[in-house]
């Protein structure tokens, strides 16, 4: 009976891990300095969400009910404490990059596309977590890792050349193509440029402020500047004349239910998106740990990460079905959440909330939004997400750093995203099995014949190496005398590798030769 409550009590901590904190909370003494990091991560959160949402292709309040049910999920079944979620910059290019062939960006099609790419984004991130399968996270290697963090802000900044300009935006096309051919037809609506330098300019200038609530709420200050400028133009010369395009209305309220589409045409699509599905699983759960990583090694945490990603994923099937879309931690939003003073996941659910009435208060000024006002907010966050510090201690470091950081950013630039997660993830294992395929092999000649003693591993990718070495030695003397193999430097032998050696030795006998291994190896 004590071994099934035991059990039992262990299986509900796993489902449900808010009932260890949430119970106790009152008495935490917390609340007040979690409402305080809430109040100040919402003024983050909304106008994130809003343009972010735009980027991923999809209407305005998608983001507004992304930052909401999502992030209350994310932060209840997950461990740390400072890490908030919500709407993700690079995903969201993902997304976009991802459905937009097979649909219309903000089309019903288009949003039914997207719900179904979530669910199937947080289902494996949840089964990847389930399984312990955390580890593959570890791939990424940091320069990788910025090289994409480079590109997303590269990446950022020309998408949004058409709104600048005051054209009609390119779908379907790399971001250059479309930046090129936004500025090869030379032209350009100087009301809008006007009101995007505006909220550049407000921006930058709030961002180097002496008030530290003022940098941190930089990007909100930005977009009501240029939506400042946006209505007083308007007033001034008549909104016939200006023309601003804008967000328009915003039906903000409880999140609809959303249903992801499962139907012939998205089967038959899937294995078309299916690159972008595991790009988007992958980058997602990889910057959210890397954060919450980050944040518990700072405060001293003890964190969770089987616990991090399934909450991850379970944020991500939520968002399917509440009308939102597939999202991550976010650093920016995580550091300033963390340094508002939060202490417990409380902090995130009041964000939430709090990001949401703003949201329903304040959606008759959000409709009133100018195109370009957002597209000068997110040219702040793609200069933002480039930290050239970090790219100059790349290229001091070496050039197979900087050569790392390089190819992410040619490959991402000219082919998407998932061509620069794919270079970040493959380049450095074929460069570590490129090295690690050449162990050290050191031929000695011995009173009683030949000694060759090897350093390193011998395994698939070093194996026919070492073949071609004891080859050698056999044709040189006609595969007589004896050969000592000494193994004792061996880090391990792999199948492949136990094999090759079964065969060469198999080779001297048939020639009359001995060929010796030494013991000492662990095969793994």
């Amino acid at each position: 009976m004590a071994f099934g409550k035991v059990a039992g009590s262990r299986w509900l901590r796993w489902a449900l891990p808010f009932l260890e904190w949430v119970p106790s909370y009152r008495a935490s003494g917390a609340w007040h300095s979690d409402a305080q990091a809430a109040v100040l991560s919402a003024g983050i959160m909304l106008p994130q969400a809003v343009v972010l949402a735009r980027l991923a292709g999809l209407p305005a309040q998608y983001g507004i009910y992304a930052a909401f049910l999502p992030v209350i999920v994310a932060a209840l079944w997950g461990s740390s404490r400072q890490l908030l979620s919500g709407p993700n910059t690079a995903l969201c290019l993902l997304l976009a990059a991802t459905v937009s062939p097979f649909a219309a960006p903000g089309s019903s099609e288009y949003i039914r596309y997207v719900a179904t790419l979530t669910l199937m984004v947080g289902a494996g991130q949840w089964l990847l977590g389930a399984l312990g399968l955390g580890a593959i996270l570890d791939y990424l290697p940091a320069s990788a890792d910025l090289g994409i963090t480079t590109v997303v802000g590269v990446t950022i900044v020309l998408s949004q050349t058409s709104y600048l300009l005051g054209q009609t935006p390119t779908y379907g096309v790399p971001a250059w193509e479309a930046a090129y051919a936004a500025v090869a037809a030379g032209s350009a609506r100087i009301p809008d440029l006007a009101v995007a330098a505006a909220t550049v300019g407000i921006g930058m200038l709030a961002h180097r402020a002496p008030t530290l609530w003022v940098r941190r709420l930089a990007l909100l200050i930005a977009l009501l500047g240029g939506t400042a400028l946006s209505l007083a133009l308007d007033a001034v010369y008549g909104s016939a004349t200006m023309g601003f395009l804008v967000v328009g209305h915003l039906p903000v309220g409880w999140p609809a239910l959303s249903m992801p589409d499962f139907g012939p045409r998205m089967l038959a699509t899937t294995p078309a998106m299916l690159p972008g599905i595991l790009t988007i699983t992958y980058l997602g759960l990889v910057q959210s740990t890397v954060i919450a990583r980050t944040l518990a090694d700072e405060t001293g945490q003890r964190l969770d990460l089987g616990q991090e990603i399934r909450a991850q994923g379970l944020a991500n099937v939520t968002a399917a079905f509440v009308s939102g879309f597939a999202g991550s931690g976010s650093f920016n939003r995580s550091r300033a959440h963390a340094r508002a003073g939060t202490r417990t996941q409380m902090a995130a659910v009041m964000s939430a909330i709090v990001t949401m009435l703003a949201a329903t208060l304040g959606s008759r000024f959000l409709a009133e939004i100018p195109d370009p006002a957002m597209a000068g907010v997110l040219v702040l966050v793609g200069v933002g997400l480039i930290d050239w510090s970090k790219l100059a201690m790349q290229w001091r470091i070496g050039f197979g750093q900087a050569g790392l950081v390089a190819a992410v950013v040619v490959a991402g630039v000219l082919g998407g995203l998932q061509d620069a997660v794919i270079v970040g993830v493959f380049a450095p294992l074929v460069g570590y099995l490129s090295k690690a395929a050449r162990p050290s092999i050191r031929v000695e000649k011995t009173q009683d014949g030949v000694r060759v003693h090897l350093d390193g591993n011998v395994f698939f990718a070093s194996a026919q190496r070492v073949a071609a070495v004891l080859r050698s030695l056999g044709e040189e003397n006609g595969f007589s005398g004896r050969v000592d193999v000494d193994l004792r430097d061996v880090g391990y032998i792999d199948a492949d590798g136990f094999a090759m050696l079964r065969r060469e030795q198999a080779r001297w006998q048939e020639r009359g030769g001995t060929l010796v291994l030494a013991e000492g190896v662990e095969q793994t």
